[in-house]
């Protein structure tokens, strides 16, 4: 995802419901913008309250909150980017 965001260039937009996934996501971005010949800016859209309802088990309230996050986003941004959270394993 980050190889296609960088290819299409422009303002990319990086949407997060976890504060710990935008460094991972910031770092694997920044290197494949500096290997796209496209010119990129790189915008952080945190939307941390989203996560609240996801622990709570609001899986369509995260999902409301996440998707008008974006539409907002999408007035500064020529290509959003979802960062991903992982369950810990352990």
């Amino acid at each position: 995802m980050a190889e296609r965001a960088a290819g299409i260039g422009g303002r990319i937009a990086v949407v997060v419901a976890v504060p710990s996934t935008l460094a991972p996501t910031r770092e694997l971005l920044a290197e494949c913008i500096a290997s796209s010949p496209r010119d990129s800016t790189l915008i952080e859209s945190p939307c941390v309250d989203a996560w609240t309802l996801f622990e709570a088990g609001d899986t369509e309230g995260y999902l409301d909150v996440i998707a008008a996050h974006a539409r907002q986003t999408a007035d500064h941004a020529d290509v959003i980017l979802l960062a991903q959270a992982r369950r810990s394993s352990g």
